[in-house]
C-alpha cells in the first residue's frame, strides 16, 4: 500500500481510503506466550499460602493507583496524605512475608 503524498498547501498527510489498510495477526508461533489467567497478578501469591501478604499487597497497590489523580491535579496535601497511609504497609508485608 502507497501513502498519499502531502498536501503542499497544508503539508497535511491525509488518511489512506477506509478500509485499504490490512489488520492481520501474528502466526501463533510467533506469538508471546502468556501466562494462563489463573497465574496472574496476586494468584501465584494467594497459592504460595501467603493470603495475607497478598491482601496487603492489594491494598498497596490500590494506596498507589490513589496517588495519580492528586499528584496530576496538583492537589499535594491529598497525596502525602495517602504516602503517609502507604509507608506502614512496608512492615506489615514484611512481617506477612517472614
Amino acid at each position: 500500500m502507497a501513502w498519499p503524498a502531502p498536501d503542499i498547501r497544508t503539508k497535511a498527510i491525509p488518511a489512506p481510503a477506509r478500509g485499504s489498510t490490512s489488520r492481520t495477526r501474528s502466526p501463533p508461533d510467533r506469538r508471546a506466550p502468556r501466562a494462563p489467567s489463573s497465574l496472574r497478578g496476586q494468584r501465584p501469591v494467594l497459592l504460595a499460602g501467603c493470603g495475607e501478604a497478598a491482601e496487603i499487597a492489594a491494598g498497596q497497590a490500590r494506596l498507589v493507583g490513589s496517588l495519580q489523580h492528586p499528584m496530576v491535579t496538583g492537589n499535594l496535601p491529598a497525596a502525602a496524605a495517602a504516602l503517609r497511609e502507604l509507608a506502614p504497609t512496608y512492615d506489615r508485608l514484611r512481617a506477612a512475608l517472614t
